[in-house]
């Protein structure tokens, strides 16, 4: 593991709730059954990240809308139901990240398509969506649409109740977080936990219908409840990194720990995306490097065409709503100070709609900004074409390392989580667009290469296909 030598509030933030956790023996505390804590870390800690606030521009749903989507995808639920009845599979994946990408003409998803399309010809797979938008014909495999029951779980989870006993563990831990992190266990905390909870019940009853040697999924923060319910049934679980890992991840970050406690919802297996990430999994996980299938796909030809070439073009990478006016300022620096530059700023995919009622005038009409609104091109594509590269600390940020982009660090938001990279000398941690501007005009470099190959494993399909046999014989 890598040292800490940054003293960012998040990194603090961080060591304060291990210790917190391991102070009052948390994990350990049990409430409808299952281990609240694990369950429910993951959300409290982004409650204390961003304390409560919501992003703006991603926006609730109206209750005609949410009864129309949960009658439609019942539908879909019941005519893949009957269609697989009776059968059993060597895998289930499950689609719990939504990331469409086009991959030869199709939307799929770019994390599971791949990995799913590499295995299919050796290994019968059943394909689990949560969100509704796969077509029956996208994947060379069996499907069942899930969203109608987590559309049914998140409306339960608003009208469950609990019992005396859970009450009064919740208060105790609701009072303990007051007084370290100024937090409650709010209902928003509840219900997500509940969902949690419900979801556990509807897989092992699926994982126990299909009978699977393997469940395979990128988590997201909400797979505990599927985790827990493939081990009860004896199968292996494998999570896929679809995102950064860091000392901050609370996902992966179990250090609080000093030995594994049984039952908690830790996969397996990470299969990560190379050796660099590996010891960022701070958990009894056993990581294997297999790297990314998509990125590999994506990007082939891409390395040859922009090797050895000098762009006069910046991409900055946006961190959202919650970065949005420090990365637009230097924006708007740049392009004032390097007029012969192209500032290529790309977009977060839940910005795309009405983004120019988000964003100033300034910005929305210098002539040398050019705004990523859409997908028609991979951010893979804009590298290719650019020498330099802004963030904060998103996967993006190491994707752009991987072509060899000069990249800096914006002292903003929560920069903390790349602090590995900042130590390492792998980047240039800047407060403002001036000291890109000099960087830039003296051709400076970070004072250490990141290998692009301990980042991105290369022949990621062989290396899935491998690692998924050894499991499946082990």
């Amino acid at each position: 593991m890598s040292p800490h030598k940054l003293d960012t509030p998040g990194s603090r933030r961080v060591n304060k709730l291990l210790q917190f956790e391991r102070k009052y023996g948390l994990f350990d505390v049990l409430i409808k059954g299952h281990r609240f804590w694990d369950y429910a870390r993951y959300s409290i800690y982004d409650q204390i990240l961003f304390r409560r606030q919501d992003d703006p521009d991603i926006k609730g749903r109206g209750l005609l809308r949410y009864g129309f989507d949960l009658v439609t995808s019942l539908v879909k639920y019941f005519i893949d139901r009957c269609r697989i009845r009776g059968t059993t599979y060597d895998i289930v994946v499950i689609n719990t990240t939504d990331r469409r990408v086009n991959v030869n003409g199709k939307e799929v998803n770019g994390y599971v398509y791949p990995i799913v399309d590499a295995l299919s010809s050796t290994y019968k797979i059943l394909l689990l969506d949560l969100f509704g938008n796969v077509g029956r014909n996208l994947y060379p495999c069996d499907l069942m649409r899930l969203r109608a029951l987590h559309l049914f779980h998140s409306a339960l989870s608003t009208v469950t109740t609990f019992c005396l006993k859970d009450i009064n563990e919740l208060n105790g831990i609701s009072e303990k977080l007051m007084n370290e992190f100024v937090l409650e266990i709010d209902g928003n905390i509840r219900r997500q936990y509940l969902r949690q909870v419900y979801s556990y019940r509807l897989y092992y009853g699926l994982f126990k219908k299909f009978s699977p040697k393997i469940v395979a999924f990128s988590d997201g923060g909400s797979s505990k409840g599927l985790i827990n319910a493939a081990h009860d049934l004896g199968i292996e679980t494998i999570d896929f990194q679809h995102s950064e890992i860091t000392f901050q991840n609370i996902l992966y970050n179990y250090s609080s720990l000093d030995d594994d406690v049984e039952g908690l919802a830790i996969p397996r297996y990470v299969y990560t995306f190379g050796n660099y990430w590996n010891a960022e999994v701070r958990s009894p996980s056993k990581t294997v490097s297999v790297g990314f299938p998509y990125f590999d796909l994506a990007t082939e030809g891409l390395f040859v065409h922009g090797e050895g070439k000098k762009y006069e073009s910046i991409v900055i990478l946006s961190n959202g709503y919650f970065a949005r006016d420090s990365l637009t300022e230097v924006a708007l620096e740049l392009s004032t100070l390097l007029p012969e530059f192209e500032v290529v700023f790309k977009l977060r995919i839940e910005e795309y709609p009405h983004w120019e009622d988000k964003y100033p005038e300034a910005f929305r009409t210098r002539r040398n900004i050019r705004v990523i609104d859409d997908n028609s091109k991979s951010i893979y594509e804009h590298f290719s074409q650019c020498s330099y590269q802004v963030g904060i600390n998103s996967t993006a940020v190491y994707e752009g390392l991987a072509f060899g982009l000069v990249t800096f660090i914006l002292r903003a938001g929560e920069y903390g989580e790349v602090e590995r990279l900042i130590n390492e000398g792998h980047v240039f941690l800047v407060s403002a667009g001036k000291e890109i501007v000099e960087k830039i005009a003296s051709n400076a470099r970070p004072s250490e290469c990141l290998d692009r190959e301990r980042l991105f494993r290369s022949n990621s399909v062989q290396n899935v296909s491998q690692a998924i046999s050894d499991v499946m014989n082990g």
